[in-house]
């Protein structure tokens, strides 16, 4: 069974044992999870494997592990304007290549606002203020492109 292109928006995702959100590997991906209030989760309050996702002006906060954690899917996801806040882990865990974190509020989140385990991520245009370990981490597994200047 196949959920692509599905739209979750306005609902209260709260207390759950598990992530707030999850979505599965290759069969859940070009969806939408727009103006959620996605709180006090027993693991992260959104769980991305699949790719391709928008998540849109969520307030997301005190989950037990990231707001969102982005895993290597078949694809990127756009994470903007999002407050996400007070998560025992990170703000953002990006674990892909080609995402983009935009416009957000990232606070207080008891790791780090966004960490960086991927290639080719975006991150522009955030408030990102009083994590307890980093702002923004880039792990060893985010490789930089590093491009040799080109004289003639």
């Amino acid at each position: 069974m196949v959920a692509m292109n599905s739209w979750i928006i306005d609902n209260d995702i709260l207390q759950n044992v598990q992530s707030g959100i999850r979505t599965v590997e290759n069969t859940t991906w070009g969806s939408a999870i727009v103006e959620n209030r996605i709180q006090n989760n027993g693991a992260d309050g959104i769980t991305d494997g699949a790719g391709f996702n928008l998540i849109h002006n969520n307030d997301i906060r005190n989950n037990h592990n990231s707001g969102v954690h982005e895993h290597a899917g078949i694809g990127y996801a756009g994470i903007i304007k999002n407050v996400l806040a007070h998560n025992l882990k990170n703000g953002v865990n990006l674990n892909t290549n080609g995402s983009i974190v935009r416009n957000s509020v990232i606070q207080n989140n008891k790791r780090t606002g966004i960490r960086i385990q991927g290639n080719v991520n975006t991150v522009e245009q955030n408030k990102i203020s009083n994590n307890r370990h980093y702002g923004i981490l880039l792990t060893m597994q985010a490789e930089c492109t590093r491009r040799r200047p080109h004289f003639t």
